[in-house]
């Protein structure tokens, strides 16, 4: 896991690429208050028709780069579940070609599986097969690293217990779609890659996504993060181990197109079909969820995997698709969704308040000056700008400093804690810059004291 330290300390400038043909102020609004507070990174994109009228890149694509790395519209994100959305078409399709039926059961082509003989493939698609969810078995991570091959994952499922039986309940699991993929590439008689090619990415002419085993290799890849106290690399994870189940890399404008066409035309399914995949069971249907935006309601999935958050939906009311791609966030998605539709909507949204406590200019001034580490002989300029603080070590960027108190202000994002320190008379001689672990005191230059 990598750690940074001041000398390795490059802070991030404000990014924001773009197009847009309709004006949602209050959703840019929302989207620079959350990049200047670094709490997401990623894209955001709308279409109306097969048309984009909204698109916004905001953050890195690498947040801790020698060069800068923004995210762009071409940049490449994980999309996670929302794969399933591609797997439950091909299904679909081949039900289609009367080589398939939602009623064949799962031993026809898994025998080894428990409890095959009474799973369907409408089980599967509806998350009701009781197969357990194999990527939250414990420890599967860590198996993972040390077991990149699908034979003994194979074997894993073979020898796991189901939960319940067939159609008794609702579970979403991964191993469902893992399978359904597998079974695509055992009916079409080639790789899961090749079927995607060749029933949805050629006739939909998507040439800017794929099936991710090589995904690092892209040099406009998005790279992943977690929080804890501050940015960290996510995981890793072998796609090759995922498949079915959320595999699939995608800039953002070529997930929409597939959205808005699997949804709101034939090219892709028949009308039957499309009605069977929207057959929802609470908010689950088969390769699809739905979800309500007030009166409207919307289709789609989202999808979630180390560090990447998706959503992709399609409202057939204004036949408009959205999508959001995120490589890192401390901000919820859905949160930041319901801001951009409630701005396209035109309903009542209120921009949260990122910032810390509000600081008069009095207790701001106490603290301007520049200080001295004599143990790394770096120099740190405080200084104040719209009543609010900032910081800047010398030849690097400013970063904001958020007010928990008159003394103490941090910079979550980079894990920063900057503690001012006193006389008994309640003057600053000094500060300690707390950062991931290790601490660093900064005395006042004496003639600022």
């Amino acid at each position: 896991m990598k750690k940074y330290f001041l000398n390795f300390f490059f802070l991030l400038p404000v990014f924001v690429f773009g197009q847009q043909n309709i004006e949602l102020t209050k959703a840019d609004q929302l989207i620079d208050s959350l990049v200047s507070n670094d709490l997401t990174h990623g894209q955001v994109l709308i279409m109306q028709g097969d048309s984009i009228v909204y698109q916004r890149s905001f953050g890195k694509s690498a947040i801790y780069s020698d060069t800068d790395k923004p995210n762009t519209n071409q940049t490449y994100f994980r999309i996670g579940s929302v794969t399933k959305s591609f797997i439950a078409t091909m299904i679909f399709q081949l039900i289609e070609e009367d080589r398939l039926s939602l009623d064949t059961y799962l031993s026809k082509f898994f025998p080894r599986i428990p409890n095959s003989k009474k799973i369907q493939i409408v089980d599967m698609l509806s998350h009701q097969s009781g197969l357990k969810n194999y990527t939250q078995i414990k420890n599967f991570s860590n198996w993972a690293k040390e077991n990149r091959s699908r034979r003994k994952l194979m074997k894993r499922l073979y020898d796991m217990k189901t939960g319940f039986e067939p159609k008794s309940r609702v579970a979403y699991s991964n191993t469902n779609y893992f399978l359904l993929g597998l079974i695509v590439e055992k009916l079409d008689r080639r790789s899961l890659q090749k079927s995607l090619e060749k029933r949805i990415f050629e006739p939909l002419a998507l040439n800017h996504i794929f099936l991710g085993e090589d995904f690092e290799y892209i040099t406009s890849s998005a790279h992943p993060y977690m929080y804890t106290d501050c940015w960290e690399d996510a995981l890793p994870v072998d796609l090759d181990l995922i498949g079915g189940a959320g595999a699939i890399v995608s800039q953002p404008s070529d997930l929409a197109t597939f959205i808005h066409a699997l949804f709101s035309s034939d090219q892709l399914l028949n009308d039957k079909s499309r009605a069977e995949m929207m057959t929802f069971k609470n908010v689950l249907g088969r390769g699809c969820m739905t979800v309500p935006f007030y009166e409207y309601s919307a289709v789609g999935h989202n999808g979630d995997i180390n560090g990447f958050l998706t959503n992709a939906y399609y409202f057939s009311d204004q036949d408009m698709t959205i999508v959001c791609c995120l490589n890192a966030s401390r901000y919820p998605i859905n949160n930041l969704i319901v801001g951009v539709l409630s701005d396209y909507y035109k309903k009542e949204f209120t921009i949260p308040n990122f910032r810390g406590v509000q600081l008069n200019d009095s207790d701001l001034q106490k603290c301007i000056g520049n200080y001295f580490s004599n143990k790394t002989f770096l120099e740190l300029k405080v200084y104040h700008k719209n009543n609010e603080l900032y910081g800047q070590i010398i030849g690097q960027s400013p970063f904001y400093l958020k007010a928990k108190n008159k003394l103490n202000f941090t910079n979550e994002g980079f894990g920063i804690k900057v503690e001012f320190i006193t006389t008994k008379s309640g003057k600053i001689t000094g500060l300690l810059l707390k950062q991931r672990g290790q601490e660093l005191l900064f005395d006042r230059k004496k003639e600022e004291k």
